[in-house]
């Protein structure tokens, strides 16, 4: 813009010395009158390069001082010494006063002068305007670059936001790809589980129906059961009116029973005695070694807060406040205050060593505590297990010496009796065959009806899975339909904003290239005037 400005100016100045060059050439010849030095240009240049200095020169040295010249007035003096010497023998009167030849000759000297100076101003502004057109030629020339990088730029942008764009569109097509590839897969489990149930569990195999039939097995046998124990009532009662021995056999048989049955499990207990001793054993000397080893870490945990102590102490006695930051040569903490600084901090880390070493020893302590506990608990009663056997030794001896007497007792009774006991006996037999079977009937009952609801539950959860994959792939195709149209939605907006924006800039630099075009053309015109004077 200053470049500009100085060429319109110079443009004025032109302009002006073009009339001046004009009004010279009309001018009437200066009769007897010397030209002063007042129409004298100052300094004239070669045109340069112009810059703002140069151009002011320039044109400051186009400007003549006065723009008509003046006769000078001659002084009483010169009249007075004019009128002395007028016919002087020495000639002084020569130049005081020409003849008209020695006028007319200088005149035309004169005349000669100015012409020759006009044409080194014409020349002077021919060649500052036709600097000034290379400099706007130049200028055009830097804009059209500039123009040209503009269209780079905004090329260079907009491959970027295609490949942005692409970016975004391949990431999403990968995401699609990806995503549904696993709810494919897990899909094809899914329906592959719940055909495996609908066919085989409750098609081919159809645990409903299994559970059915053993519920109604179940209550069948619960009838025969009734039907079993009503007999062994029966014959009880009718075991019943004989006499006490025949009761008495039968509890002393019971007594037995029970007698064999937890001298057997007292005899087992009891000998878990040194097993359990062993174990408590082991706990102990287990345990102590971990609490042992991790008691010795306390003394060298001491043993380093002492010496970390003692050099903390020596550094604070030497303490200097410049020292804080002057480098030693340690490479790291290489200050006095830093070294200081990690001192302590080596104290409170192994402060809280320390403490976490203490809990350790403590939760040990706690759980060899339980742990022994709990085995004495088992030896207390593996003792008094011990201590108990034998007396129900004793007990089953005595009971099986009375049994026997009752036995050889009972065998004298008649035929009936022994009749009444083995069908009694066949009948309890027959009433336990049944609870027994029972038992396993309804476990299997309960395990048929458990896998029946699992089964139920498995179909209404992958039912549920089935709905919720399908709902996921919906709404994975969605977002990524709405992902892609948002990133070609913001793809055109941008590039019209890029476009927009380009062509503001392109717009403003043709405007720049047109004035300067109009500049140039003007110059030109004002060259052509110059040309033509």
């Amino acid at each position: 813009m200053k470049k500009l400005l100085t060429i319109l100016s110079s443009l004025i100045i032109s302009t002006s010395t073009a009339a001046l060059v004009i009004a010279c050439n009309n001018t009437e010849k200066p009769a007897q009158d010397k030209p002063t030095n007042q129409t004298k240009p100052i300094n004239p240049t070669d045109p340069k390069t112009p810059d703002s200095k140069s151009k002011d020169e320039s044109n400051e040295s186009t400007k003549p001082q006065n723009t008509t010249p003046k006769k000078p007035i001659p002084s009483n003096a010169t009249a007075k010494w004019n009128s002395i010497f007028s016919d002087s023998p020495t000639g002084d009167d020569i130049n005081l006063n020409p003849s008209s030849e020695a006028i007319e000759k200088e005149n035309m000297r004169l005349e000669a002068i100015a012409k020759e100076k006009i044409k080194e101003a014409k020349e002077r502004n021919l060649n500052i305007h036709k600097q000034n057109i290379y400099v706007l030629e130049n200028e055009i020339i830097d804009l059209k670059s500039k123009r040209f990088v503009i269209g780079n730029e905004y090329s260079k942008k907009e491959k970027e936001l295609e490949e942005k764009t692409k970016k975004i569109l391949i990431e999403a097509e990968n995401n699609l790809k990806t995503n549904k590839e696993v709810l494919d897969s897990k899909k094809q489990v899914n329906e592959h589980k719940l055909n495996y149930l609908k066919k085989e569990v409750f098609g081919k195999d159809n645990i409903r129906d299994k559970v059915k039939k053993t519920k109604e097995n179940l209550k069948e046998l619960k009838e025969w059961l009734v039907e079993a124990k009503e007999l062994v009532k029966e014959y009880t009662q009718e075991e019943s009116k004989h006499n006490e021995k025949v009761l008495k056999a039968t509890d002393l048989q019971n007594n037995i029973s029970k007698i064999i049955s937890e001298l057997n499990d007292t005899r087992k207990l009891a000998e878990s005695i040194s097993e359990i001793e062993t174990k408590i054993q082991s706990v102990e000397d287990s345990f102590k070694k971990e609490i042992d080893e991790t008691k010795k870490w306390l003394p060298e945990l001491d043993a380093e807060d002492k010496k970390i102590k003692e050099m903390k102490k020596e550094l604070l006695s030497t303490y200097d406040v410049y020292d804080s930051f002057v480098y030693n040569n340690r490479i790291e903490n290489a200050f006095q205050l830093e070294y200081i600084t990690s001192l302590d901090d080596d104290i409170k880390n192994n402060a809280e060593t320390r403490k976490f070493i203490e809990e350790l020893q403590s939760e040990l302590e706690k759980i060899k505590k339980s742990l022994i506990e709990e085995l004495k608990i088992k030896k207390d009663k593996a003792d008094q297990a011990k201590n108990k056997v034998s007396s129900l030794e004793a007990s089953l001896k005595e009971m099986m010496s009375e049994k026997n007497e009752l036995d050889t007792e009972l065998n004298k009774i008649n035929n009936e009796i022994v009749k009444i006991k083995r069908d009694l006996a066949d009948f309890r037999n027959n009433a336990l065959d049944l609870e027994e079977e029972i038992e396993k009937t309804t476990k299997i009952e309960t395990k048929l009806s458990k896998e029946l609801n699992e089964y139920e539950t498995d179909l209404v959860k992958l039912s549920d899975e089935k709905a919720q994959i399908e709902k996921e792939l919906d709404d994975l195709e969605k977002n990524t339909e709405k992902t892609i149209s948002e990133a070609m939605s913001n793809f055109d907006e941008q590039s019209q904003n890029l476009d927009k924006e380009a062509y503001e800039k392109e717009k403003s630099i043709d405007l720049q290239i047109s004035e300067l075009e109009k500049l140039i053309t003007k110059t030109k015109e004002v060259i052509s005037e110059i040309e033509k004077q």
